[in-house]
């Protein structure tokens, strides 16, 4: 066989590296082998007929667990050998060499000088059965952890039905013609009683039910109309059935418009001292219809704290006509308009003073 694992599950494998002139010392080997639990493999005597050599040596070699090597002087120098332990290295696979003759490694000398090497010059079995203890031992050690069995799910048992509900015992049979169950005389007059008794439960439980029902459509129409609350108020199953009426939405109120303060009312011309005139200090001039005045005012107002006049040139001889004018005043003398502008001057620096009438 080709795969010395595949009919001896259990067992370790072991290839037999040597020359072919130690072919017959490798079948002897193969059998002391194979008497104490381990699978030996050489070739040729196991290389299936067809199948290339060279590949079955290779595949035998990754699958064996070990590699026992015959060494004597013609394997020392057999390439072949060499090429199964170097393929013994990179599957890092056990090497056990076993010395045929006494003479050291030439060839293998790289592979083998590390490895204590056991001797069978005399031919002695029990040197191998020594051997296979340790592979034994060894390759019990190397070998990895069993899988665990897989684990099927258990199929649930159905759980056992109850056991049916014991048979109620048979009723006693009535005694025939009246008799009584003892078998004394029957006391016949008992049954018309019985059967009275029994029709008038009947009609009394009937009679029951029809007045009770009767109750029960009577107080029903009485919830539903109530005399006493002829008077206008409501009753309870009227409030129930009352549907929710939908709330009317709140108009929206508009937002309110921002009005521009009126101007301030502007004293006429003749307001002005005919003799002397007035002092005014004009904090701003703007063409007619130009909102910018209105806002000057306000400025100056909030950072002076002096309400100015807005009103139209026109009207106050002495200033420029047609412009709308924003001033303070009037003052009697140009003492008391310079003091103004001073105050003026810091909210509006180019504010002046201006001689009106006169």
């Amino acid at each position: 066989m080709s795969d010395g694992q595949s009919d001896n599950a259990g067992r370790p494998t072991a290839f037999i590296s040597h020359h072919s002139s130690q072919v017959e010392t490798a079948r002897r080997l193969k059998v002391i082998l194979g008497h104490h639990g381990v699978t030996g493999w050489m070739a040729p005597d196991d290389i299936d007929p067809g199948q290339p050599f060279d590949k079955a040596i290779v595949d035998q070699v990754r699958q064996s667990d070990l590699i026992i090597l015959l060494f004597c002087g013609q394997s020392d120098q057999s390439r072949h050998v060499k090429r199964e332990l170097m393929m013994a290295e990179d599957s890092d696979k056990l090497i056990y060499p076993v010395r045929l003759e006494e003479k050291p490694a030439d060839g293998l000398a790289y592979w083998l000088n590390d490895y204590q090497w056991i001797d069978w010059f005399d031919g002695d079995d029990k040197t191998i059965t020594r051997m296979i203890d340790t592979i034994k031992r060894q390759a019990k050690n190397a070998a990895p952890d069993p899988a665990p069995p897989p684990v099927t799910a258990q199929t649930a048992q159905p759980a056992a039905a109850p056991p049916p509900p014991a048979e109620p015992a048979a009723a006693a049979a009535a005694p025939v013609n009246g008799g009584s169950a003892n078998g004394g005389p029957g006391n016949q007059w008992k049954i018309p009683i019985v059967t009275a008794l029994i029709v008038a439960a009947v009609m009394l439980a009937g009679f029951y039910i029809m007045t009770r029902d009767d109750g029960t459509e009577t107080a029903a129409a009485d919830t539903t109309t109530d005399p006493a609350l002829d008077d206008g108020r409501t009753s309870v199953q009227e409030v129930e059935s009352v549907e929710p009426q939908p709330i009317a939405p709140v108009p929206q109120q508009p937002e309110p418009q921002y009005a521009e303060p009126a101007p301030s009312p502007t004293p006429p011309a003749s307001a002005v001292p005919a003799t002397g005139g007035g002092y005014y200090v004009v904090v701003g001039s703007f063409q007619p219809g130009d909102r910018t005045a209105l806002r000057r005012a306000r400025g100056f107002q909030a950072c002076a704290g002096i309400e100015p006049i807005v009103a139209r040139s026109d009207d106050y001889p002495g200033l420029a006509p047609g412009l709308t004018v924003v001033m303070i005043g009037s003052y009697p003398d140009a003492a008391a308009a310079n003091r103004a502008l001073g105050l003026a001057q810091p909210c509006v620096a180019d504010a002046y003073v201006r001689t009106v009438g006169g």
